[in-house]
Protein backbone atom coordinates (compact mmCIF):
# COMPACT_ATOMS: atom_id res chain seq x y z
CA UNK A 1 0.00 0.00 0.00
CA UNK A 2 1.11 3.63 -0.95
CA UNK A 3 1.21 6.05 1.57
CA UNK A 4 -0.84 9.34 0.84
CA UNK A 5 1.93 12.42 0.65
CA UNK A 6 1.71 15.58 2.38
CA UNK A 7 2.13 18.81 0.71
CA UNK A 8 3.95 20.52 3.75
CA UNK A 9 7.94 20.86 4.13
CA UNK A 10 10.08 19.99 6.61
CA UNK A 11 12.25 22.81 6.83
CA UNK A 12 14.32 22.28 10.57
CA UNK A 13 17.03 20.03 9.01
CA UNK A 14 20.90 20.71 9.23
CA UNK A 15 24.10 19.13 8.35
CA UNK A 16 27.01 18.64 10.46
CA UNK A 17 30.48 17.76 9.19
CA UNK A 18 31.92 14.97 10.85
CA UNK A 19 35.41 12.97 11.23
CA UNK A 20 35.52 9.43 11.70
CA UNK A 21 38.65 7.47 12.65
CA UNK A 22 39.46 4.70 9.92
CA UNK A 23 41.65 2.04 9.34
CA UNK A 24 45.43 3.10 9.28
CA UNK A 25 44.68 6.39 10.65
CA UNK A 26 42.96 7.60 7.84
CA UNK A 27 39.23 9.83 8.46
CA UNK A 28 36.04 8.92 7.55
CA UNK A 29 34.77 12.20 6.21
CA UNK A 30 30.60 12.70 6.77
CA UNK A 31 27.52 14.61 7.11
CA UNK A 32 25.28 14.05 10.00
CA UNK A 33 21.46 14.73 8.74
CA UNK A 34 19.41 15.26 11.64
CA UNK A 35 15.67 17.24 12.50
CA UNK A 36 14.40 18.34 15.73
CA UNK A 37 15.58 15.98 18.49
CA UNK A 38 11.61 15.38 19.64
CA UNK A 39 11.13 14.10 16.16
CA UNK A 40 13.58 11.42 16.33
CA UNK A 41 12.41 8.15 15.63
CA UNK A 42 15.03 6.50 17.40
CA UNK A 43 16.36 5.04 13.87
CA UNK A 44 19.69 5.62 12.64
CA UNK A 45 20.55 5.39 9.08
CA UNK A 46 24.15 4.48 7.30
CA UNK A 47 24.42 5.93 3.36
CA UNK A 48 27.01 4.35 1.50
CA UNK A 49 27.77 6.09 -1.49
CA UNK A 50 28.09 4.75 -4.71
CA UNK A 51 30.80 3.73 -6.44
CA UNK A 52 32.83 6.98 -7.97
CA UNK A 53 30.34 9.28 -6.33
CA UNK A 54 30.45 11.21 -3.55
CA UNK A 55 27.85 11.36 0.20
CA UNK A 56 26.76 14.53 -1.97
CA UNK A 57 24.75 12.09 -4.08
CA UNK A 58 22.93 11.00 -1.48
CA UNK A 59 21.62 14.27 -0.03
CA UNK A 60 18.33 13.91 -1.18
CA UNK A 61 17.69 10.62 0.22
CA UNK A 62 18.91 11.50 3.54
CA UNK A 63 17.06 14.64 3.81
CA UNK A 64 13.53 12.65 3.15
CA UNK A 65 14.37 10.40 5.65
CA UNK A 66 15.24 13.00 8.17
CA UNK A 67 11.37 14.62 7.12
CA UNK A 68 10.52 11.16 8.28
CA UNK A 69 12.02 11.00 11.85
CA UNK A 70 15.45 9.17 11.40
CA UNK A 71 18.69 10.51 12.20
CA UNK A 72 21.14 10.24 8.55
CA UNK A 73 24.67 9.71 8.32
CA UNK A 74 26.21 9.98 5.10
CA UNK A 75 29.92 9.67 4.32
CA UNK A 76 33.15 9.33 1.82
CA UNK A 77 35.02 5.52 1.43
CA UNK A 78 38.48 6.23 2.45
CA UNK A 79 40.67 5.46 -0.72
CA UNK A 80 37.85 7.20 -2.86
CA UNK A 81 36.30 10.19 -4.29
CA UNK A 82 35.32 12.78 -2.03
CA UNK A 83 37.11 14.42 1.13
CA UNK A 84 37.44 11.17 3.11
CA UNK A 85 41.38 10.67 3.26
CA UNK A 86 43.46 7.95 0.59
CA UNK A 87 43.61 7.55 -2.76
CA UNK A 88 41.36 6.14 -5.34
CA UNK A 89 43.67 3.90 -6.79
CA UNK A 90 44.06 2.09 -3.40
CA UNK A 91 40.41 1.51 -3.28
CA UNK A 92 38.89 -2.26 -2.53
CA UNK A 93 35.53 -3.77 -1.36
CA UNK A 94 36.88 -5.17 1.90
CA UNK A 95 38.27 -1.59 2.52
CA UNK A 96 35.03 0.18 2.04
CA UNK A 97 33.34 -2.52 4.37
CA UNK A 98 35.63 -1.82 6.75
CA UNK A 99 34.85 1.69 6.59
CA UNK A 100 31.01 1.09 7.24
CA UNK A 101 31.52 -0.97 10.13
CA UNK A 102 33.80 1.68 11.72
CA UNK A 103 31.01 4.44 10.95
CA UNK A 104 28.46 1.54 12.36
CA UNK A 105 30.39 1.94 15.70
CA UNK A 106 30.64 5.57 15.79
CA UNK A 107 27.21 6.05 15.24
CA UNK A 108 26.38 3.62 18.03
CA UNK A 109 28.40 5.03 20.46
CA UNK A 110 27.58 8.19 20.32
CA UNK A 111 23.85 8.18 19.66
CA UNK A 112 22.83 4.82 21.27
CA UNK A 113 19.81 4.22 18.71
CA UNK A 114 17.13 1.41 18.96
CA UNK A 115 18.16 0.21 15.48
CA UNK A 116 21.09 0.84 13.01
CA UNK A 117 19.81 0.85 8.97
CA UNK A 118 22.35 0.04 6.50
CA UNK A 119 21.50 1.72 3.14
CA UNK A 120 23.79 0.88 0.18
CA UNK A 121 23.57 1.21 -3.89
CA UNK A 122 25.15 -0.58 -6.84
CA UNK A 123 28.68 -1.72 -5.99
CA UNK A 124 28.75 -0.37 -2.37
CA UNK A 125 25.24 -2.94 -2.07
CA UNK A 126 28.09 -5.67 -2.13
CA UNK A 127 30.11 -3.92 0.66
CA UNK A 128 26.52 -4.09 2.44
CA UNK A 129 25.87 -7.83 2.57
CA UNK A 130 29.35 -8.29 4.32
CA UNK A 131 29.04 -5.96 6.51
CA UNK A 132 25.71 -7.14 7.80
CA UNK A 133 27.17 -10.67 8.38
CA UNK A 134 29.70 -9.22 9.89
CA UNK A 135 28.18 -7.27 12.09
CA UNK A 136 24.03 -7.90 14.15
CA UNK A 137 24.36 -4.00 14.58
CA UNK A 138 22.96 -4.01 11.76
CA UNK A 139 19.14 -4.39 11.79
CA UNK A 140 18.02 -3.66 8.43
CA UNK A 141 19.35 -3.73 5.27
CA UNK A 142 18.80 -1.86 1.89
CA UNK A 143 20.49 -2.35 -1.50
CA UNK A 144 19.40 -0.34 -4.38
CA UNK A 145 20.17 -1.44 -7.82
CA UNK A 146 22.52 -3.75 -5.69
CA UNK A 147 25.40 -5.64 -7.41
CA UNK A 148 25.92 -9.13 -6.41
CA UNK A 149 28.21 -10.87 -9.07
CA UNK A 150 30.98 -8.16 -9.41
CA UNK A 151 32.81 -10.02 -11.90
CA UNK A 152 29.58 -10.82 -13.67
CA UNK A 153 28.68 -7.45 -13.81
CA UNK A 154 32.30 -5.69 -14.80
CA UNK A 155 32.49 -8.89 -17.76
CA UNK A 156 28.73 -7.27 -18.41
CA UNK A 157 29.97 -3.83 -18.85
CA UNK A 158 33.40 -4.63 -21.37
CA UNK A 159 32.09 -7.86 -22.87
CA UNK A 160 35.92 -9.62 -21.28
CA UNK A 161 36.29 -10.97 -18.23
CA UNK A 162 38.67 -8.77 -16.75
CA UNK A 163 38.63 -10.36 -13.14
CA UNK A 164 38.83 -14.12 -14.34
CA UNK A 165 41.54 -13.27 -16.33
CA UNK A 166 43.54 -11.15 -13.84
CA UNK A 167 43.04 -14.78 -11.03
CA UNK A 168 44.51 -16.89 -14.08
CA UNK A 169 47.72 -15.04 -14.20
CA UNK A 170 47.39 -11.55 -16.53
CA UNK A 171 48.94 -8.98 -15.13
CA UNK A 172 47.08 -5.56 -15.66
CA UNK A 173 48.43 -3.27 -13.63
CA UNK A 174 46.33 -0.60 -13.50
CA UNK A 175 42.65 -0.40 -14.94
CA UNK A 176 40.25 1.83 -15.66
CA UNK A 177 37.36 0.78 -13.66
CA UNK A 178 34.44 3.46 -15.12
CA UNK A 179 36.27 5.86 -15.15
CA UNK A 180 38.87 5.66 -12.21
CA UNK A 181 42.55 4.22 -12.54
CA UNK A 182 42.76 1.20 -10.07
CA UNK A 183 45.48 -0.71 -9.23
CA UNK A 184 44.38 -3.85 -10.28
CA UNK A 185 46.50 -6.38 -8.24
CA UNK A 186 45.99 -4.43 -5.28
CA UNK A 187 41.93 -4.34 -6.14
CA UNK A 188 41.40 -7.89 -7.96
CA UNK A 189 43.42 -9.78 -5.17
CA UNK A 190 41.70 -8.23 -2.48
CA UNK A 191 38.26 -8.99 -3.91
CA UNK A 192 39.34 -12.99 -4.13
CA UNK A 193 41.36 -13.29 -0.81
CA UNK A 194 37.84 -11.72 0.58
CA UNK A 195 35.48 -13.82 -1.45
CA UNK A 196 33.60 -10.75 -2.71
CA UNK A 197 33.97 -11.42 -6.92
CA UNK A 198 31.39 -13.56 -6.97
CA UNK A 199 27.73 -14.70 -6.82
CA UNK A 200 29.18 -17.71 -4.29
CA UNK A 201 30.67 -15.30 -1.97
CA UNK A 202 27.49 -12.90 -2.21
CA UNK A 203 25.33 -15.99 -0.87
CA UNK A 204 27.53 -17.28 1.39
CA UNK A 205 27.09 -13.59 3.13
CA UNK A 206 23.47 -13.75 2.64
CA UNK A 207 22.97 -17.22 4.57
CA UNK A 208 24.38 -15.47 7.67
CA UNK A 209 21.71 -12.76 7.32
CA UNK A 210 18.73 -13.41 9.57
CA UNK A 211 17.65 -9.08 9.80
CA UNK A 212 15.23 -7.82 7.33
CA UNK A 213 16.96 -6.52 3.92
CA UNK A 214 15.21 -5.27 0.69
CA UNK A 215 17.01 -5.03 -3.07
CA UNK A 216 15.63 -3.30 -5.53
CA UNK A 217 16.23 -4.00 -9.31
CA UNK A 218 15.66 -1.87 -12.00
CA UNK A 219 13.40 -3.71 -14.44
CA UNK A 220 16.27 -2.89 -17.31
CA UNK A 221 19.41 -3.01 -15.47
CA UNK A 222 21.98 -4.50 -18.24
CA UNK A 223 24.61 -5.11 -15.77
CA UNK A 224 22.60 -6.60 -12.46
CA UNK A 225 21.35 -10.22 -13.54
CA UNK A 226 17.69 -10.39 -11.91
CA UNK A 227 17.78 -14.00 -11.41
CA UNK A 228 21.25 -13.77 -9.38
CA UNK A 229 19.62 -11.31 -6.92
CA UNK A 230 16.60 -13.89 -6.61
CA UNK A 231 19.50 -16.27 -5.69
CA UNK A 232 20.70 -13.83 -3.17
CA UNK A 233 17.68 -13.07 -1.45
CA UNK A 234 16.11 -16.19 -1.21
CA UNK A 235 18.96 -16.84 1.04
CA UNK A 236 18.06 -14.46 3.49
CA UNK A 237 14.72 -15.30 5.81
CA UNK A 238 13.59 -11.88 5.73
CA UNK A 239 14.61 -11.12 2.30
CA UNK A 240 12.07 -9.01 -0.10
CA UNK A 241 12.77 -8.13 -3.55
CA UNK A 242 11.19 -5.49 -5.71
CA UNK A 243 11.15 -4.44 -8.86
CA UNK A 244 11.49 -0.71 -9.89
CA UNK A 245 9.76 -0.54 -13.25
CA UNK A 246 11.05 1.71 -16.15
CA UNK A 247 14.16 2.10 -14.65
CA UNK A 248 18.32 1.28 -15.84
CA UNK A 249 21.23 0.82 -13.19
CA UNK A 250 20.88 4.68 -12.50
CA UNK A 251 17.33 4.99 -11.14
CA UNK A 252 17.95 8.96 -11.17
CA UNK A 253 17.50 9.90 -14.37
CA UNK A 254 13.74 8.92 -14.08
CA UNK A 255 12.15 11.07 -11.67
CA UNK A 256 8.98 8.90 -11.44
CA UNK A 257 11.21 5.55 -10.61
CA UNK A 258 13.55 7.70 -8.22
CA UNK A 259 11.01 8.77 -6.39
CA UNK A 260 9.25 5.85 -6.42
CA UNK A 261 12.31 4.00 -4.52
CA UNK A 262 13.26 6.61 -2.36
CA UNK A 263 9.27 6.30 -0.77
CA UNK A 264 9.73 2.50 -1.13
CA UNK A 265 12.99 3.26 0.86
CA UNK A 266 11.86 4.84 3.65
CA UNK A 267 8.77 2.94 4.22
CA UNK A 268 11.02 -0.23 5.01
CA UNK A 269 13.35 1.73 6.87
CA UNK A 270 10.13 2.89 9.09
CA UNK A 271 8.31 -0.56 8.71
CA UNK A 272 8.50 -2.17 12.54
CA UNK A 273 8.84 1.00 14.66
CA UNK A 274 6.24 2.93 17.16
CA UNK A 275 5.25 5.50 14.34
CA UNK A 276 4.69 2.91 11.39
CA UNK A 277 0.99 2.46 10.16
CA UNK A 278 -0.17 1.40 6.70
CA UNK A 279 -1.48 5.32 6.56
CA UNK A 280 1.30 7.13 7.36
CA UNK A 281 1.72 9.94 5.38
CA UNK A 282 5.26 10.87 4.33
CA UNK A 283 6.65 14.52 5.16
CA UNK A 284 8.85 16.30 2.14
CA UNK A 285 12.08 18.40 3.19
CA UNK A 286 11.79 22.15 2.17
CA UNK A 287 13.58 22.25 -1.06
CA UNK A 288 15.42 25.54 -0.04
CA UNK A 289 17.08 23.09 2.21
CA UNK A 290 18.24 20.77 -0.22
CA UNK A 291 19.27 23.12 -2.37
CA UNK A 292 21.45 25.24 0.06
CA UNK A 293 23.31 22.62 1.48
CA UNK A 294 23.77 20.91 -2.29
CA UNK A 295 25.54 24.15 -3.18
CA UNK A 296 27.62 24.27 -0.15
CA UNK A 297 28.73 20.48 -0.71
CA UNK A 298 29.19 21.12 -4.30
CA UNK A 299 31.33 24.40 -3.46
CA UNK A 300 33.62 22.19 -0.56
CA UNK A 301 33.83 20.03 -4.33
CA UNK A 302 34.47 22.02 -6.98
CA UNK A 303 37.70 23.29 -4.21
CA UNK A 304 39.31 20.04 -3.68
CA UNK A 305 39.01 18.19 -6.68
CA UNK A 306 42.29 18.50 -7.99
CA UNK A 307 41.98 18.30 -12.21
CA UNK A 308 45.33 16.34 -13.54
CA UNK A 309 44.84 17.09 -17.02
CA UNK A 310 43.40 20.49 -18.37
CA UNK A 311 40.12 20.60 -20.53
CA UNK A 312 42.16 20.92 -23.85
CA UNK A 313 44.23 17.64 -23.15
CA UNK A 314 41.20 16.14 -21.46
CA UNK A 315 38.72 16.32 -24.60
CA UNK A 316 41.64 15.53 -26.75
CA UNK A 317 41.82 12.08 -25.02
CA UNK A 318 37.73 11.98 -24.78
CA UNK A 319 37.59 12.67 -28.43
CA UNK A 320 40.78 10.38 -29.92
CA UNK A 321 37.46 7.45 -28.33
CA UNK A 322 34.45 9.02 -29.30
CA UNK A 323 34.43 6.86 -32.70
CA UNK A 324 33.76 3.86 -31.18
CA UNK A 325 30.32 4.40 -30.60
CA UNK A 326 29.57 6.54 -34.11
CA UNK A 327 27.48 3.29 -35.56
CA UNK A 328 25.32 3.21 -32.64
CA UNK A 329 22.05 3.65 -33.56
CA UNK A 330 21.38 5.87 -30.60
CA UNK A 331 24.03 8.53 -31.55
CA UNK A 332 23.08 8.31 -35.32
CA UNK A 333 19.59 8.82 -34.40
CA UNK A 334 20.64 11.86 -32.46
CA UNK A 335 22.32 13.53 -34.98
CA UNK A 336 19.40 13.01 -37.64
CA UNK A 337 16.97 14.49 -35.04
CA UNK A 338 19.94 17.81 -34.92
CA UNK A 339 19.90 17.68 -38.64
CA UNK A 340 16.12 17.62 -39.00
CA UNK A 341 15.44 20.60 -36.24
CA UNK A 342 18.71 22.53 -37.58
CA UNK A 343 16.57 22.36 -41.00
CA UNK A 344 17.14 22.84 -45.13
CA UNK A 345 20.46 24.62 -45.94
CA UNK A 346 19.80 27.23 -48.48
CA UNK A 347 21.38 29.15 -50.63
CA UNK A 348 24.54 30.97 -49.46
CA UNK A 349 23.53 29.83 -45.91
CA UNK A 350 26.01 30.50 -43.09
CA UNK A 351 26.05 27.51 -40.57
CA UNK A 352 28.27 27.43 -37.31
CA UNK A 353 29.06 24.43 -35.35
CA UNK A 354 29.84 25.62 -31.74
CA UNK A 355 31.58 22.78 -30.42
CA UNK A 356 32.21 20.47 -33.44
CA UNK A 357 34.00 17.75 -31.72
CA UNK A 358 35.14 15.02 -34.39
CA UNK A 359 32.90 16.52 -36.72
CA UNK A 360 30.02 13.66 -36.65
CA UNK A 361 27.53 16.89 -37.15
CA UNK A 362 29.46 18.19 -40.09
CA UNK A 363 29.51 14.66 -41.61
CA UNK A 364 25.99 14.50 -41.20
CA UNK A 365 25.33 17.54 -43.13
CA UNK A 366 27.46 16.39 -45.99
CA UNK A 367 26.08 13.12 -46.21
CA UNK A 368 22.19 14.24 -46.57
CA UNK A 369 23.15 17.31 -49.13
CA UNK A 370 24.80 14.23 -50.98
CA UNK A 371 21.67 12.78 -51.13
CA UNK A 372 19.58 16.00 -51.50
CA UNK A 373 21.71 16.48 -54.87
CA UNK A 374 20.80 13.84 -56.89
CA UNK A 375 17.26 14.20 -55.92
CA UNK A 376 16.04 17.67 -55.50
CA UNK A 377 16.95 20.81 -57.77
CA UNK A 378 16.48 23.29 -55.15
CA UNK A 379 19.87 21.88 -53.52
CA UNK A 380 21.85 24.49 -52.14
CA UNK A 381 25.13 24.72 -54.30
CA UNK A 382 26.77 27.36 -52.22
CA UNK A 383 26.99 27.31 -48.21
CA UNK A 384 29.72 27.98 -45.62
CA UNK A 385 30.13 24.96 -42.73
CA UNK A 386 32.12 26.54 -40.34
CA UNK A 387 33.53 24.35 -37.16
CA UNK A 388 34.31 25.67 -34.01
CA UNK A 389 36.16 23.64 -31.15
CA UNK A 390 38.45 24.18 -27.69
CA UNK A 391 40.58 21.24 -28.70
CA UNK A 392 43.69 21.06 -31.92
CA UNK A 393 42.97 17.52 -31.94
CA UNK A 394 39.11 16.66 -32.47
CA UNK A 395 39.71 20.08 -35.20
CA UNK A 396 41.88 17.45 -37.31
CA UNK A 397 39.74 14.90 -36.78
CA UNK A 398 36.81 16.78 -38.12
CA UNK A 399 38.67 18.34 -41.13
CA UNK A 400 40.36 15.03 -41.81
CA UNK A 401 37.31 13.06 -41.69
CA UNK A 402 34.75 15.95 -43.56
CA UNK A 403 37.30 16.57 -46.13
CA UNK A 404 37.65 13.18 -47.44
CA UNK A 405 33.90 13.00 -47.83
CA UNK A 406 33.57 16.51 -49.35
CA UNK A 407 36.47 15.91 -51.86
CA UNK A 408 34.69 12.77 -53.24
CA UNK A 409 31.49 14.51 -52.98
CA UNK A 410 32.69 17.62 -55.45
CA UNK A 411 34.47 15.40 -57.59
CA UNK A 412 31.26 13.86 -58.41
CA UNK A 413 29.39 16.79 -58.75
CA UNK A 414 31.42 19.21 -59.54
CA UNK A 415 29.24 21.98 -61.46
CA UNK A 416 26.69 21.58 -58.48
CA UNK A 417 28.59 21.69 -55.31
CA UNK A 418 31.72 23.77 -56.05
CA UNK A 419 30.68 26.78 -54.21
CA UNK A 420 30.66 24.72 -50.54
CA UNK A 421 33.17 26.11 -48.61
CA UNK A 422 34.36 23.97 -44.70
CA UNK A 423 35.88 25.94 -42.17
CA UNK A 424 37.65 25.56 -38.60
CA UNK A 425 39.09 27.58 -36.20
CA UNK A 426 40.08 26.69 -32.84
CA UNK A 427 38.45 28.49 -30.24
CA UNK A 428 37.60 28.50 -26.13
CA UNK A 429 33.88 29.18 -25.29
CA UNK A 430 35.35 30.44 -22.12
CA UNK A 431 36.76 33.12 -23.12
CA UNK A 432 33.26 34.86 -24.31
CA UNK A 433 32.96 37.55 -21.57
CA UNK A 434 29.69 38.01 -19.71
CA UNK A 435 29.03 41.32 -21.17
CA UNK A 436 29.00 39.55 -24.48
CA UNK A 437 27.17 42.87 -25.80
CA UNK A 438 30.67 44.22 -26.52
CA UNK A 439 32.01 45.78 -23.64
CA UNK A 440 33.31 43.50 -21.38
CA UNK A 441 37.19 41.80 -21.75
CA UNK A 442 37.00 39.05 -23.69
CA UNK A 443 37.10 36.84 -27.21
CA UNK A 444 33.29 37.55 -29.24
CA UNK A 445 32.69 34.73 -31.80
CA UNK A 446 34.23 35.64 -34.95
CA UNK A 447 31.36 36.10 -36.57
CA UNK A 448 29.44 39.35 -37.51
CA UNK A 449 26.20 40.33 -35.78
CA UNK A 450 23.30 38.91 -37.12
CA UNK A 451 25.58 37.21 -40.35
CA UNK A 452 24.91 33.03 -39.59
CA UNK A 453 21.72 31.39 -40.59
CA UNK A 454 22.08 28.36 -38.54
CA UNK A 455 23.64 27.00 -35.38
CA UNK A 456 24.42 23.71 -33.66
CA UNK A 457 26.17 23.40 -30.62
CA UNK A 458 25.91 19.48 -29.13
CA UNK A 459 26.65 18.94 -25.57
CA UNK A 460 28.28 21.76 -24.75
CA UNK A 461 26.98 24.05 -22.21
CA UNK A 462 27.45 22.07 -20.06
CA UNK A 463 31.35 22.06 -19.58
CA UNK A 464 31.46 26.12 -19.68
CA UNK A 465 31.94 28.53 -17.00
CA UNK A 466 29.42 30.91 -18.18
CA UNK A 467 26.64 29.30 -20.49
CA UNK A 468 24.23 32.25 -20.83
CA UNK A 469 26.60 34.54 -21.94
CA UNK A 470 27.66 31.31 -25.12
CA UNK A 471 24.27 30.98 -25.53
CA UNK A 472 23.75 35.46 -25.84
CA UNK A 473 26.39 35.17 -28.40
CA UNK A 474 24.76 32.36 -30.27
CA UNK A 475 21.73 35.19 -30.52
CA UNK A 476 24.37 38.38 -32.04
CA UNK A 477 25.19 36.03 -34.16
CA UNK A 478 21.96 34.60 -35.62
CA UNK A 479 20.32 36.36 -38.35
CA UNK A 480 16.55 37.10 -37.74
CA UNK A 481 14.60 34.57 -37.71
CA UNK A 482 17.91 31.80 -37.38
CA UNK A 483 17.97 28.59 -35.94
CA UNK A 484 20.64 27.35 -32.77
CA UNK A 485 20.08 24.27 -31.84
CA UNK A 486 21.48 23.44 -28.24
CA UNK A 487 22.04 20.06 -26.25
CA UNK A 488 23.09 19.00 -22.46
CA UNK A 489 23.09 15.92 -20.91
CA UNK A 490 19.73 15.73 -18.29
CA UNK A 491 20.59 15.52 -14.45
CA UNK A 492 21.01 12.21 -13.01
CA UNK A 493 21.87 10.75 -17.10
CA UNK A 494 23.05 7.12 -17.11
CA UNK A 495 25.91 7.55 -19.58
CA UNK A 496 26.58 4.02 -19.57
CA UNK A 497 23.16 3.60 -21.67
CA UNK A 498 24.91 5.48 -24.95
CA UNK A 499 27.31 2.82 -25.13
CA UNK A 500 26.14 -0.51 -24.15
CA UNK A 501 24.45 -1.07 -27.65
CA UNK A 502 27.46 -0.58 -29.76
CA UNK A 503 29.76 -2.60 -27.07
CA UNK A 504 27.61 -5.62 -27.27
CA UNK A 505 27.26 -5.53 -31.26
CA UNK A 506 31.24 -5.44 -31.39
CA UNK A 507 31.69 -7.82 -28.61
CA UNK A 508 33.90 -10.20 -31.11
CA UNK A 509 36.48 -7.06 -31.66
CA UNK A 510 38.84 -7.09 -28.55
CA UNK A 511 39.75 -3.65 -29.98
CA UNK A 512 36.74 -2.31 -29.97
CA UNK A 513 36.34 -3.41 -26.64
CA UNK A 514 39.08 -1.94 -25.37
CA UNK A 515 38.35 1.49 -26.79
CA UNK A 516 34.91 1.34 -25.13
CA UNK A 517 36.37 0.44 -21.94
CA UNK A 518 38.57 4.10 -22.45
CA UNK A 519 35.55 5.85 -23.46
CA UNK A 520 33.17 4.80 -20.42
CA UNK A 521 36.06 5.67 -18.43
CA UNK A 522 36.14 9.58 -19.91
CA UNK A 523 32.32 9.11 -19.11
CA UNK A 524 32.74 8.23 -15.38
CA UNK A 525 35.60 11.32 -15.48
CA UNK A 526 32.51 13.59 -16.76
CA UNK A 527 29.97 12.21 -14.08
CA UNK A 528 32.51 13.22 -11.59
CA UNK A 529 33.16 16.73 -12.63
CA UNK A 530 29.33 17.49 -13.33
CA UNK A 531 28.82 16.04 -9.59
CA UNK A 532 31.78 18.66 -8.41
CA UNK A 533 30.18 21.58 -10.04
CA UNK A 534 32.94 21.49 -13.00
CA UNK A 535 30.22 20.56 -15.34
CA UNK A 536 26.82 21.33 -15.07
CA UNK A 537 23.93 18.75 -16.89
CA UNK A 538 21.05 20.88 -17.23
CA UNK A 539 17.08 19.75 -17.09
CA UNK A 540 14.96 21.22 -19.86
CA UNK A 541 13.79 23.38 -17.93
CA UNK A 542 17.33 25.18 -17.14
CA UNK A 543 17.76 24.85 -20.41
CA UNK A 544 14.87 26.94 -21.56
CA UNK A 545 15.54 29.73 -18.80
CA UNK A 546 19.37 29.76 -19.73
CA UNK A 547 18.40 30.44 -23.66
CA UNK A 548 15.45 32.91 -22.17
CA UNK A 549 18.15 34.74 -20.17
CA UNK A 550 20.40 35.10 -23.31
CA UNK A 551 17.00 36.89 -25.22
CA UNK A 552 15.62 33.72 -27.19
CA UNK A 553 12.15 33.59 -27.09
CA UNK A 554 10.01 31.01 -28.04
CA UNK A 555 11.39 27.24 -28.23
CA UNK A 556 10.92 23.30 -29.12
CA UNK A 557 12.06 21.30 -26.55
CA UNK A 558 13.18 17.38 -27.11
CA UNK A 559 15.01 14.15 -25.60
CA UNK A 560 16.98 12.52 -27.55
CA UNK A 561 20.84 9.73 -27.39
CA UNK A 562 19.04 7.15 -25.97
CA UNK A 563 16.60 9.71 -23.77
CA UNK A 564 20.09 10.68 -21.75
CA UNK A 565 20.04 14.20 -23.63
CA UNK A 566 17.82 17.23 -23.20
CA UNK A 567 17.45 19.04 -27.34
CA UNK A 568 15.93 22.70 -27.81
CA UNK A 569 15.67 24.71 -30.87
CA UNK A 570 15.49 28.08 -30.38
CA UNK A 571 14.91 30.83 -33.14
CA UNK A 572 15.78 34.27 -32.88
Amino acid sequence: MIADTETSDVEEIHSSRVSIPGAEGRLIVGYLDEGREEDWNSRFVLLTPKYGETKKNNLRLAYFLVANGFKVLRFDHTNHVGESDGEMARFTLPGATKDILDVLEYADKHFEPEEIVLISNSLSARCAYRAAALDSRISRVVCVVGVVNLQQTIQNIYQKDIIGTFLEGKEWGKIDILGFDIDSANFISKLAEHNMHSLEGTLHDACKIDRPLLHLHAAKDIWVDRGEVDQVVQGIPGGQLLEISDAYHEIGENPEAANNTMEQVARFCLEGSQRWSQDFRFRHPAKKKIFAQNRLERNRLKQIYAVKESENDFWNGYLGKFGTIEQASVYIDYFEKIGALIGTIHERDVVVDAGCGNGFFGLCLLHSMESALGTRSDCARRFVYYALDLTPGGLAQAYSRQNQVKSKWIADTYERAAGVTFAYQRFDFDTIPEDSGGKGAGCKLPFADNSVDKVCSSLVVSYLRDPVAFARELRRILKPGGVAVLSSMKPDCDMTVLYHEFISADAEKEESADNAQKLLGAAGKIKLKEQSGIYGFYSEEELISMLTSAGFHGHESFRSLGNQANVIRVTK
